[in-house]
């Protein structure tokens, strides 16, 4: 239900209470919010936020089929997985707000700018961070010139145009890295009529492990050049058409020229928090930093998704917004209120983001997931807790970060210290 249907009318200095507050209309957001309603709270005590048009963040951006395994136990595309939630959303009647830009947070009350209301002010009780990511450029990867930047989309940009406006910006691109998300661009851009001109990846083997993307590079014959990267850009025209003349170094030996109309650059994830302005405690990816609870450095104040935790796997937020829900409702009936936080330590400077940075840990904790991110994954991980070695863990890798799952049913010592030691 969209609150401007609520017959409210625009005055300075509007006051709304909302028990819970939601920020951020994506994934993260719409599943919190479903979970919320599910552990019992009433729909009416919970608000969403959304600074863009429409829910659903990048949902409504990628195409591809590799979401909803664990939710429904098949894979469905991310139109079909957010139409899923929005649907539950309507049917539970949660109020959203589209188009509202949180401008500051201040103790228990959020100011918001909405296109529709003008001006607000929102208090809450608890207030739910689910504001997600955003994606940069990732230059220094691959680029060695410096004046190509107008050169330059980022995949979500480039999906973006696709999926909103039905328009490729070129029908002609150059994609740099082999992850899946660029051998799933490379493959829409074809579905949708255009030409990859190749792939460029600086390693020496292609990163993804999909080996469906992988079998499609090859039938439909996309150059992948290994070892290589973009040595110099010249703008050209072929015709009445504009094109980039692209000189790619191949195994320090060889050069190639490539004409492309536009190059999808490698980029990198970062959290959506700077309108925060040191509100909670953040990481060195602007990242917020939570607990094994999903609470912040403030009481009350929990977040969830990218904002605090760079996922790759989107059915993992929505299975950790049931977490999330639960720690809510243990919150509001007295239960972990404390902050009595034990940090979790590690021994590499090249760890970039660790999930969660504490743990609430009491006896009865069952199980601990642990998320590492580093630009070089250690292959050999010893867990120390209270300073002895455990063992009984196991450990998932995926392209750029580690999860470090701890079995703790059988510890039956409290714990207050934990270490992550990576060679």
């Amino acid at each position: 239900m969209l609150l401007e249907y609520k017959g409210y009318t625009l005055k300075v200095g509007f006051f709304i209470f909302k028990k819970i507050l939601i920020i951020g209309g994506g994934i993260a957001g719409l599943s919190s919010a479903i979970s919320l309603c599910k552990k019992g709270f009433s729909s009416n005590d919970i608000f969403i936020l959304e600074r863009e048009a429409e829910l659903g963040g990048t949902l409504k951006y990628n195409l591809d089929g590799n979401y909803g395994l664990i939710t429904f136990d098949s894979f469905v595309t991310s139109y079909e997985f957010l139409n899923f939630l929005i649907e539950d959303l309507e049917s539970l009647k949660v109020e959203y707000l589209l188009n509202t830009c949180v401008t500051s947070i201040n103790d228990k009350k959020v100011s918001v700018i909405s296109k529709d209301l003008g001006k607000i002010d929102i208090e809450f009780e608890i207030l739910i961070i689910a504001t997600g990511s955003k994606q940069i450029l990732n230059l220094h990867s691959y680029i060695y010139d410096d004046n190509i930047l107008k050169s330059l989309s980022t995949g979500v940009f480039f999906q973006k145009n696709i999926s909103i406006n039905g328009l490729l910006l070129s029908k002609d691109i150059l994609i740099t890295g082999t992850s899946s998300r660029e051998l799933f661009l490379a493959k829409r851009t074809i579905l949708e009529g255009g030409s990859v001109k190749g792939i460029i990846e600086k390693g020496d083997k292609i990163v993804s492990n999909d080996l469906g993307l992988i079998n499609f590079m090859k039938v439909n014959k996309v150059n992948i050049y290994l070892n290589s990267v973009i040595e110099k850009i010249t703008k050209t025209h072929l015709g009445f058409q504009n094109y980039l003349d692209v000189l790619i170094n191949i195994n320090s030996k060889n050069h190639k020229n490539i004409l492309c109309g536009k190059i999808i650059c490698p980029f990198k994830y970062l959290p959506e928090t700077k309108f925060l302005n040191n509100y909670v405690e953040t990481g060195d990816l602007n990242e917020i930093t939570i607990n094994d609870k999903f609470m912040t450095s403030k009481k009350g104040i929990f977040s969830i998704g990218n904002s605090c935790n760079l996922y790759t796997n989107t059915d993992s937020i929505y299975v950790d917004s049931d977490y999330l829900a639960q720690s809510v409702l243990d919150f509001v009936n007295g239960k972990n209120n404390e902050l009595d936080n034990i940090e979790i330590c590690y021994d590499k400077k090249e760890i970039k983001l660790i999930t969660p940075k504490y743990i609430t840990n009491k006896k009865d904790q069952k199980h601990l997931i642990i998320l590492l991110s580093q630009k070089n994954i250690s292959k050999n991980i010893k867990v120390m807790i209270n300073n002895e070695e455990f063992f009984d863990f196991r450990v998932l890798r995926f392209e750029n970060y580690i999860e470090i799952l701890l079995n703790l049913e059988l510890y039956l010592n409290e714990i207050n210290k934990v270490n992550i030691l990576l060679n």
